[in-house]
């Protein structure tokens, strides 16, 4: 569980959203990981399951519709998957 917050007067134990600009509440996670150690460096895959994932309210349309400000931009209410993956090779620091 963890989160990083707009301040330090933000932080706050919630788990819950309250609305779809409310990203200050502790976000939560659950899932394995393996490590190996190569010459290269460890390589590491995660797999996690969220919990509670934030939802905000993005835009449809695809990146050039954002870039050249087309009409077609309409605002969704979405939110972060579930299942994250995550692969790495090399030291964390």
């Amino acid at each position: 569980m963890g989160n990083v917050y707009s301040s330090i007067r933000d932080i706050s134990f919630r788990f819950h959203q309250r609305d779809y600009q409310d990203f200050n509440y502790m976000v939560h996670s659950v899932g394995f990981g393996v490590r190996y150690r190569t010459p290269v460096g460890p390589v590491r895959v995660d797999l996690g399951y969220g919990l509670n994932p934030p939802r905000f309210v993005g835009l449809k349309g695809s990146l050039q519709d954002l870039i050249f400000n087309s009409a077609n931009l309409t605002p969704v209410k979405t939110g972060i998957g579930r299942v994250q993956f995550f692969f790495s090779i090399g030291q964390t620091f």
